[in-house]
């Protein structure tokens, strides 16, 4: 949890997007601090019902999941695409 915690933190990427994103939403004048504090507590918010309802949802399908013809059948499906996204990127090359 801790090094989850620590990914989501530290990200590069995420800190830049809410540096350029969120100012668009804060309107200037004395409440800027409270429209932050707000927008930034709305995505969290978001971002737990979220993975809240992705969690629950691949946990109740782990048992169908587990079983094998599944398992192939996931695992020719992804053979089946990234052979084709190869063949595109071989073809687009030239």
């Amino acid at each position: 949890m801790a090094q989850g915690f620590l990914n989501n933190v530290l990200n590069p990427k995420a800190l830049i997007f809410y540096l350029t994103f969120l100012p668009q939403f804060v309107t200037a004048g004395p409440g800027v601090f409270g429209q932050t504090v707000l927008l930034g507590a709305s995505v969290v918010v978001c971002a737990a019902v979220w993975w809240a309802l992705y969690v629950t949802a691949i946990g109740s399908l782990g048992a169908v999941l587990r079983r094998a013809p599944v398992r192939r059948a996931i695992d020719v499906a992804a053979g089946i695409a990234l052979a084709a996204l190869g063949v595109v990127t071989l073809l687009g090359a030239t």
